[in-house]
């Protein structure tokens, strides 16, 4: 059996064959052809002038084509236009007799999508070692072309991330670095990767990395933990680490990853914060203690110096006297309020489930008399909420307190109480027909001291919406207001859920 001069001699002679059936192909070139025609590979081979004179099955699969639909069409009905400058180049190489190596393009496929492959292409030759075609190898790389596509934008967010993101073995030696942890630890890449990540901690917490690698050895996350790391220059800072364990192909844990976000400016804060309401605290308690007893002097030599008046002294001593106590009663009330706005910032909230109904109920009760037939209220069910109950009980008092004090001054005033149900969230809501106010004036409401109305017209220090929306505030909800001039307003607020 004549032995052909190479591989592509072979397959121009399989190329002849396809079409010659007198040609005779010997057992080697048999075996090749089986291979080629069930290559998950897309093997094609053209004329030197771009004819297709081959098309395996991996070539249909591939672009889409079915043999008889490709045979005899020239090579750029697989090209996109703007890569059809390419053929020119390939042609040239081959004529030469050169291999043109793998490399990454795109094809078009019959359905007008393109796919990404990798392609070789050899030339064909004849018995007498003449050129006189070209076989082309295309393996579909679409896979691999996403993969790098998510690997580099991964690689984009993990470089440009602010926060720290470092990778470590399971004995805690640094294999990668990013340019936030550069900017948080002060440390390039280079000198850090390959050291144990134990340089970055202070002496007092060296135990946390046995602590965390026991953790992760086990697939566990350790989410949000906030520790103390040193930076190069010896600060020592607050940070907020999320580190989660990194598995192989199998599932193995082989390594470890780490976030940490420096947290120092916010615990600086928080204390800055925490000094400053501990001082706003004791302040308040001073100035309502030491206000009290001069406030409770004036309403007890007040009272004396009436008792002691003459039945017959002028109406005007009398009327000027009762209005001492009255001005000492409001700013006791002032006092109090005051003194409540500041314990409300300071309470731990006690969360249960609460039954609103009852909870509406009870205030109800104690506050519109079952006679009184002058306000017309409505209540819907309303849904329970999760929250402190002594609080929460607060804000539906003064909202519905706030309601019957605005309307009363209306021919039939009118309260409504109700509920809207979002996901979630629920929000409770107090409606009343009373004098309304402007929506312009709607972000002053929940301010502490703010007031639409005078003295004269409604009693109230500006304080009770201040503390709704404390409360509320603490409860993770939002406060809200609608209102027109006359037509009445709508006080409302929402609870998570949860």
């Amino acid at each position: 059996m004549e032995e052909p001069d190479d591989i592509h001699s072979m397959l121009a002679r399989i190329v002849s064959a396809s079409d010659d059936a007198t040609v005779s192909v010997p057992i080697e070139g048999i075996i090749l052809s089986n291979i080629i025609n069930f290559s998950d590979d897309g093997i094609i081979s053209t004329t030197l002038g771009g004819i297709i004179t081959s098309w395996n099955k991996g070539a249909e699969r591939l672009y889409g084509y079915a043999r008889n639909e490709a045979m005899g069409q020239n090579i750029s009905l697989i090209i996109p236009a703007d890569r059809q400058n390419e053929e020119p180049a390939i042609i040239e190489t081959v004529k030469s007799g050169r291999y043109v190596d793998p490399y990454d393009t795109v094809r078009l496929r019959k359905d007008g999508k393109l796919v990404s492959i990798s392609l070789t292409v050899s030339p064909l030759k004849d018995k007498s070692g003449s050129i006189i075609g070209l076989s082309r190898i295309a393996r579909d790389i679409s896979a691999r072309k996403k993969l790098e596509e998510v690997q580099e934008r991964l690689t984009g967010i993990v470089n440009h991330s602010d926060d720290a993101i470092i990778s470590k073995t399971l004995t805690g030696v640094i294999t990668s670095w990013n340019r936030g942890a550069e900017r948080i630890f002060g440390y390039r890449g280079e000198e850090v990767i390959g050291k144990n990540i134990t340089i970055l901690f202070p002496p007092d917490r060296l135990e946390e990395e046995s602590f965390i690698l026991g953790k992760i050895k086990k697939g566990e996350l350790v989410d949000h933990y906030e520790s103390e790391r040193i930076r190069k220059d010896g600060t020592v800072i607050n940070i907020s680490l999320t580190i989660s364990p990194i598995r192989d192909g199998n599932g193995n844990i082989v390594g470890v990853s780490k976030i940490a976000r420096d947290i120092t400016e916010r615990k600086r804060r928080e204390t800055e914060l925490k000094r400053k309401n501990q001082e706003l605290e004791a302040f308040t308690y001073t100035v309502s203690h030491d206000l009290r007893a001069p406030l409770r002097k004036i309403t007890t030599y007040t009272h004396l110096l009436n008792d002691k008046l003459d039945h017959n002294a002028s109406g005007d001593v009398t009327r000027a006297l009762n209005q001492i106590v009255k001005s000492t009663q409001k700013m006791s009330n002032l006092i109090d309020d005051l003194l409540e706005l500041s314990q409300i910032s300071q309470a731990s909230l006690h969360k249960t489930i609460i039954d609103v109904n009852k909870l509406v109920a009870e205030i109800l009760e104690e506050f519109v008399s079952n006679d009184d037939k002058t306000i017309e209220i409505q209540k819907s069910r309303l849904p329970n909420a999760c929250g402190d109950e002594r609080l929460l009980r607060q804000v539906f008092e003064n909202l519905i307190l706030n309601a019957i004090k605005y309307s009363q001054k209306t021919d039939r005033p009118k309260i409504i109480i109700g509920s809207e149900k979002a996901e979630g969230t629920t929000t409770y809501f107090v409606a009343d027909n009373g004098v309304g106010f402007d929506m312009k004036y709607a972000d002053k409401l929940f301010t502490v001291f703010q007031r639409l109305h005078s003295q004269t017209e409604f009693e109230g220090h500006g304080v009770g919406l201040a503390i709704v929306q404390q409360i509320i505030s603490k409860h993770g909800g939002q406060v809200w207001a609608t209102g027109e001039p006359g037509k009445g307003a709508t006080f409302g607020f929402s609870l998570p859920d949860r």
